[in-house]
């Protein structure tokens, strides 16, 4: 009769633990829904940050979750035979009980389950990586952050951090920050921001130093601020390179003008390989730094919110 209880709780026990509840072991329920739950975003996050690293192959991949799941499963089995043998000794489940395990199954799997749709994209919060610098000292190469889907382009503010696709091309997504609105005139004068006539004010924070192979190169952070009350950090190498004197873009209703926070070191609307992007073309809008593969489990990033 043992075997037979613990063939139905190790099959129940699929959904999230529910096999201890046949058990009438509350502490094993609650115990297995923790170790599913984990186990699933530890399944997704390898596979994740495995295959957003080029040197990872296929086989690590797949290799990596078959001994996650193994583990799992063993533990799972051990723990359901341990407990099949007093489930005659325990009292039944009473409906409150019952009912509490359901709402907090049901809740830790459709929670795991969204923030693992958001990584591949089929979620309301979406998981990306930045790979440049070209939105430093805002986010940094090898930033892990979530982003939230845009819907209506009424939702769209100027300093918004938001990851678009260029007009004609779907193949690598971008992020930058949005500086002109539909309707607006944009003119950068000698490293200075000039929206609809008025210079954009900035103020000095102090400098950045970037070691590029054997040279060390030092910007000026500042702070800018826009008339809307929004303030974001950029730098500049200086306000004589390229892109610091431009003509004066007039956006047509629509599109929207973006620029990277390292304003001497990003291709966006400046350059023509990216130009004014269509507001259908913006995926989502950058919320929340979670993980840096450079820096590792660090407080310095993790948890940090982009504004």
């Amino acid at each position: 009769m043992r075997f037979f209880h613990f063939l139905i709780a190790s099959t129940l026990n699929i959904l999230f633990g529910a096999g201890m509840v046949y058990l009438r072991d509350v502490r094993g329920a609650f115990f297995l829904l923790g170790l599913a739950c984990i186990a699933h975003a530890s399944t997704w996050s390898i596979y994740f940050l495995l295959e957003n690293n080029v040197q990872a192959k296929n086989t690590t991949i797949i290799w990596s979750i078959i001994f996650l799941i193994f583990i799992f499963f063993s533990i799972s089995l051990l723990i359901t035979w341990k407990s099949s043998k007093g489930r005659k000794q325990r009292k039944k489940l009473g409906f409150k009980k019952n009912s509490i395990f359901i709402l907090c199954s049901f809740f830790a799997y459709y929670g795991v389950s969204f923030i693992s749709a958001g990584q591949s994209g089929f979620g309301f919060v979406v998981s990306y990586t930045q790979s440049a610098s070209s939105m430093a000292p805002t986010l940094l190469s090898g930033d892990y952050f979530l982003s939230t889907k845009v819907n209506r382009l009424d939702e769209l503010s100027r300093g918004d951090i938001v990851v678009f696709f260029p007009y004609g091309k779907t193949d690598k997504p971008f992020v930058k920050r949005i500086i002109g609105l539909p309707g607006d005139q944009i003119q950068i004068i000698s490293g200075i921001l000039n929206i609809n006539g008025n210079r954009v004010k900035r103020d000095v924070k102090g400098v950045a130093k970037v070691t590029n192979r054997n040279d060390e190169i030092t910007f000026t952070v500042y702070e800018e601020i826009f008339q809307n009350g929004h303030s974001h950090l950029i730098q500049e190498r200086s306000d004589n390179e390229p892109f610091d004197s431009t003509p004066l873009y007039k956006i047509p209703d629509g599109h929207y003008f973006l620029m990277g926070d390292n304003r001497d070191n990003s291709r966006d609307s400046r350059t023509t390989s990216i130009g004014l992007v269509p507001g259908d073309n913006i995926l989502g809008k950058a919320k929340l730094i979670y993980f840096n593969s450079k820096k590792g489990i660090s407080s310095e990033r993790i948890g940090m919110a982009l504004k």
